[in-house]
């Protein structure tokens, strides 16, 4: 079986509803196609390494934006309201002592969506339905949840709803008006309370000098602690769109996963389809090749 069909078949698999799902030789023929068109980017794309280790990340066409003395992605991420522990409790914040609760975001990705857009779930497809393909933009991203499970979590759109956020500016202030969605995620996960929809959606706040990520908005339970799981996010904003994917990282296969960069042999680059290659047989990535192969590997 050639690799565009086989994982196609794979793409078919994880996007299905129904357990055991038989793919139809017009649904397998299809993602097939949809591969196909996706190959030159997969084959040309290069990730480049930015930043220091061990805090730095491989990525393309994803800016970042400086806030808690950190770069975070200009996409929507999961952390605590106070994610460096800045009440001086860090070290009690934080399940790894090498990074004191110090988010990792290893891989991050923008997707055009002329490309892609067909390769989305039926429901974001549904939720998206209208928007100009101009006006989305597709990520896909992977994270670790370095932080003690007593701290709370908040879905953080911030860095792509206010890209350009200052780190110090007096009286800081932004609100935008949102439509926030989840999507084929763990049973459980979601957004609690009614921050994602209806009222103007407040994104930072200058506490004397210091703009941070204000109020805790977007609080997400039913967060499988320790496993390795994925979901789709769906922002709206004005004419603006986010839809990402996440990977989320268990600490372990977090560790695997940089030490399969920092060993790769050409410094500084790695191709999205070495990368696919180079994981394959990684059993600690499983989850994290099936998320990213949601583009069609």
């Amino acid at each position: 079986m050639n690799i565009l069909l086989s994982t196609s078949l794979l793409f078919i698999f994880m996007l299905s509803p129904r357990i055991g799902f038989a793919a139809s030789d017009a649904e397998i023929k299809g993602c097939a196609a949809l591969s196909q068109k996706c190959q030159p980017f997969i084959d040309g794309t290069i990730l480049e390494r930015q930043g220091i280790s061990p805090l730095d990340h491989w990525g393309f066409g994803i800016d970042s934006t400086e806030q808690y003395g950190q770069f975070y992605p200009c996409v929507p991420i999961l952390h605590p309201y106070d994610p460096n522990g800045n009440d001086g409790q860090s070290s009690q914040y934080s399940i790894d002592d090498d990074r004191a609760g110090v988010l990792k975001s290893s891989i991050r990705l923008k997707l055009p969506a002329v490309l892609f857009y067909e390769t989305l779930p039926k429901a974001v497809q549904a939720a998206t339905l209208g928007v100009p393909l101009v006006n989305l933009e597709l990520y896909f991203i992977t994270q670790d949840l370095p932080w003690i499970r007593e701290l709370p979590i908040l879905f953080r759109p911030h860095y792509w709803l206010d890209p350009k956020a200052p780190e110090i500016q007096a009286g800081y202030n932004r609100n935008f008006n949102t439509d926030i969605q989840f999507f084929h995620g763990p049973n459980d996960l979601k957004i609690a309370g009614t921050d994602k929809t209806g009222a103007p959606f407040q994104t930072h706040t200058a506490d004397h000098l210091k703009v941070v990520s204000s109020p805790n908005n977007c609080p997400v339970t039913g967060i499988p602690y320790d496993e390795d799981f994925s979901f789709f996010s769906l922002v709206k904003s004005g004419d603006r769109t986010a839809v990402t994917m996440h990977s989320i990282l268990s600490s372990k296969a977090q560790r695997t996963l940089d030490g399969c960069l920092s060993a790769w042999p050409i410094p500084g680059k790695i191709s999205l389809h070495d990368l696919d290659v180079y994981t394959k047989e990684i059993e600690d990535l499983r989850n994290f090749r099936q998320t990213l192969f949601w583009i069609n590997f």
